[in-house]
């Protein structure tokens, strides 16, 4: 948390001796039409977190990780984190990071070529995030946060979809446990994996196509 805040300081003071301003970055007030939009779009986001992190186990392991699994395994790293702690680092590592990479790189380069912004704000961004097995989802994500940025003129949005994707597991460890098993079942059906899939890209269009 202080290593992002940090960042965030570094960031303003960037901006400060730039003489770039907090609406120049789009870090501006939007309807809240916008901001639910960004709610429902990390929602969804964190339906495919689950499918992708199941995906990518069966590779490696040869089977598919069961909601007693992942409850198991989250309940264990997530024993000694605070609710508080929870929503106050998400939203530190969600702000500084669309700060640099929406509210700066994008914004810069949609300067020169909006297409071409996307593309490579979205690619820095999964670099960024670096794993084996998160490249490609860091990227996609990437692309969707920028979409959403250019759609609504604000990295508002962003920052609550950021949240969401990065926290909303551990936010549901703070649950009882039954509520929790109860929650990752229906992650982790089929039918809300391929509807969670279907929705998100067609709100991908839709903000492509505007």
């Amino acid at each position: 948390f202080i290593s992002k805040l940090v960042i965030i300081y570094v960031l303003f003071l960037f901006l400060k001796k730039k003489k770039i301003t907090l609406s120049s970055i789009m870090l501006k007030k939007v309807h809240i039409k916008y901001i639910l939009l960004g709610i429902l779009m990390g929602s969804i986001a964190h339906m495919l977190t689950v499918f992708f992190g199941r995906t990518q186990y069966y590779l490696l392991t040869g089977e598919w990780l069961t909601a007693e699994k992942i409850v198991g395994t989250l309940m264990e790293s997530s024993k000694n984190i605070s609710f508080y702690s929870i929503i106050m680092i998400g939203f530190s590592v969600a702000i500084s990071e669309e700060i640099l990479f929406r509210g700066i790189l994008l914004k810069q380069y949609q300067r020169v070529n909006i297409k071409s912004a996307i593309i490579l704000s979205a690619l820095i961004f999964s670099i960024y995030h670096m794993t084996v097995g998160n490249l490609v989802f860091a990227f996609v994500m990437g692309i969707s946060l920028a979409l959403l940025t250019i759609y609504t003129g604000s990295i508002v949005p962003a920052i609550f979809f950021h949240f969401l994707v990065n926290e909303i597991m551990r936010i549901i460890m703070h649950f009882p446990e039954k509520v929790t098993e109860t929650y990752f079942k229906v992650m982790v059906s089929p039918i809300t994996s391929i509807s969670g899939m279907i929705l998100f890209l067609s709100i991908l269009t839709f903000l492509f196509i505007k």
